[in-house]
């Protein structure tokens, strides 16, 4: 429903409907805990293999259905719509990195780079109480209503992780280690035994941290919406998806690491069980949810290289340029042999780089001497004053931006006719471009950014060329010819998972397509309060047994003033070493 139907809707609505409503809000509470990355492709194979009891229960007496995310699929845009019930174009977070388009420079996004409220703002502002632990992108905390303890993007527990701070101390007399367990990118666990035991170990010991400080916070803390989030469930099929994979196909399949991965799961779901054990008396609503779900990584898909050769993209000459004509003469070769070795080497340089950054990021002591350079020099090797359309986003999708004149310090394509020239060419030309090895179209969609996302805020600028990969492709922003290598280990897909369970709602319903950015607004719903006019997510009505009238009100995202809160060059490179460990930034 659009912003302006939603007015007239809230115009038009009779009173009576809305005391109504008012009086027969169908919850008084809201239990929400959320498995990062979670699939139904590895939970039911794990919950018919007996694995995840509590879960299997929890199906079989409660609503589930797929959840579909957003674009992107990944942890920086998704949960914060989820927290604002609004796509990236309205809240203005795309990617974990933020772009200055006038002076070519990146840095790393926070909460506060949110340009819309956020549930926790609203429900506070409504005098509902909250506790939320551990979610990403809501660091630095703000004030709400109740607890507030920040995600992995804190960079230390040494920071002011917490709302109240007070909070911070007694999680860390609880918790001494509490921060360290809440990343794991370091380890490589497919390198050797003791970093995968060490990695695992880790997984175990920051999920069963988290359900301890939930549990504490549910005995001596009040609250109308709690939620907890789960990390680890990315993390660990980020890192193990080769032997997930296995032990889902396979029951069969008893070796020491898939068995190991099954246990983790198994770990993971006796704690999930004992925190919906403990919420029982109460009575909530409970909801189970991930941002996005997990598949195999079938590689990485380099389109500021199409870019270069297609004469729009340019980089400081280097040796590797004096040397383009050989590479082109393999490449191009007629011969098969001469192809297939041109590719193979070029697959074998990109597993070498890929290997040595992973190897530079643990030879130093910690996360803050890890790196001496910041996201803020990516794209140092661009050569701005001759490329006209340049790669800047390239995680799950790859998002373009056209250097134009006035836009940009050093813009050389001018607005209008020329403008349109450049968006059209290279539209047509990636909607074109295939495997090179198989002949599939590498790309399910391209279009211009306003095409994918048709409404946006106010001051929020949208990508020129949006380009969104086959399912189980992602990007790189670096320049390279070769082909997309499949990985063992996992990446993103856009269908999550959501199980909701509570008192006056159905149990199954066919057909349920529901959408992350549809909670938020369902959530509000579920507590008898008004969803504001220009969520793009609806109150999912289906998990109803009857119709409901929803009440909509004016939206407000005039948000408290704060002090500004920024990384230090320290922290920066400690948060950017961690996005670097899951191939979130290069």
């Amino acid at each position: 429903m659009s912003s302006q139907t939603k007015n007239l809707y809230l115009a038009a609505l009779a009173p009576w409907i809305l005391r109504r409503i008012e009086l027969q809000s169908p919850a008084e509470k809201v239990f929400i805990i959320s498995l990062d990355g979670a699939t139904w492709d590895v939970l039911r194979p794990l919950m018919e293999q007996g694995y995840l009891p509590n879960l299997r229960a929890a199906t079989e007496r409660g609503l589930s259905a797929g959840l579909e995310s957003v674009i992107p699929p990944v942890t920086a845009s998704a949960w914060t719509s989820f927290m604002t019930g609004k796509n990236p174009s309205k809240h203005g977070i795309f990617d974990f990195t933020s772009f200055d388009l006038q002076n070519y420079r990146w840095g790393i996004n926070t909460a506060q780079g949110i340009q819309a409220k956020t549930l926790w703002q609203i429900l506070s502002e409504k005098s509902k109480r909250i506790v939320v632990l551990n979610l990403p992108y809501t660091y630095p905390p703000t004030a709400v209503n109740g607890v507030m303890v920040s995600g992995w993007d804190a960079p230390s527990g040494q920071t002011n992780f917490t709302y109240p701070e007070g909070i911070r101390g007694r999680i860390l007399e609880m918790f001494p280690d509490y921060s360290s367990n809440l990343w794991v990118s370091e380890f490589l666990p497919q390198e050797s035994e003791q970093q995968f035991q060490e990695f695992t170990a880790r997984l175990i010991r920051g999920f069963e941290q988290g359900t301890g400080l939930a549990s504490h916070l549910l005995e001596s803390e009040g609250w109308d919406v709690f939620m907890i989030h789960f990390q680890q469930t990315d993390w660990i099929q980020h890192k193990l998806w080769a032997y997930i994979e296995e032990g889902c196909k396979h029951a069969s399949q008893k070796s020491s690491r898939v068995e190991a991965a099954r246990n983790c799961y198994r770990r993971f779901d006796e704690l999930v069980g004992q925190l919906l054990k403990k919420v029982e008396p109460q009575h909530p609503v409970t909801i189970v949810l991930s941002d996005h779900g997990f598949g195999r990584h079938l590689g990485a898909i380099y389109p500021n290289y199409y870019l270069k050769q297609w004469g729009y993209y340019s980089v400081q000459e280097s040796a590797g340029d004096r040397l383009k004509g050989a590479k082109d003469f393999f490449r191009e070769s007629k011969l098969a042999p001469l192809r297939g070795m041109y590719e193979a080497l070029a697959g074998t340089k990109n597993k070498i780089e890929k290997r040595a950054k992973s190897i530079r990021s643990q030879e130093h002591s910690s996360w803050a001497d890890a790196t001496t350079a910041t996201v803020g020099q990516r794209g140092s090797q661009i050569d701005w004053t001759r490329t006209k359309i340049a790669t800047v986003w390239a995680y799950r999708v790859a998002y373009l931006f056209v250097n134009v004149v006035g836009r940009s310090s050093q813009g050389i394509v001018q607005a209008g006719e020329e403008y349109e020239r450049v968006v059209s060419d290279v539209i047509t030309r990636f909607k074109e471009v295939r495997h090179p090895q198989t002949g599939e179209k590498l790309f399910l969609r391209v279009g211009r950014g306003n095409e994918i996302y048709p409404e946006a805020q106010e001051g929020i600028q949208l990508p020129d060329v949006v380009l969104i990969p086959q399912e189980g492709y992602g990007f790189s922003f670096s320049v390279s010819d070769a082909a997309p290598v499949i990985s063992n280990e996992g990446g993103h897909r856009p269908t999550g998972v959501l199980w909701m369970e509570g008192k006056g709602l159905r149990r199954s319903v066919e057909n349920f397509h529901p959408n992350l950015i549809d909670l938020a607004p369902t959530i509000l719903h579920l507590l008898g309060l008004p969803v504001p006019a220009d969520m793009d997510g609806r109150v999912l009505q289906e998990i109803f047994p009857e119709a409901q009238a929803v009440r909509y009100e004016e939206p407000d995202n005039r948000k408290v003033p704060e002090a500004k809160t920024e990384y230090t060059t320290q922290e920066a490179e400690l948060i950017e070493q961690r996005l670097k460990g899951l191939g979130y930034v290069e």
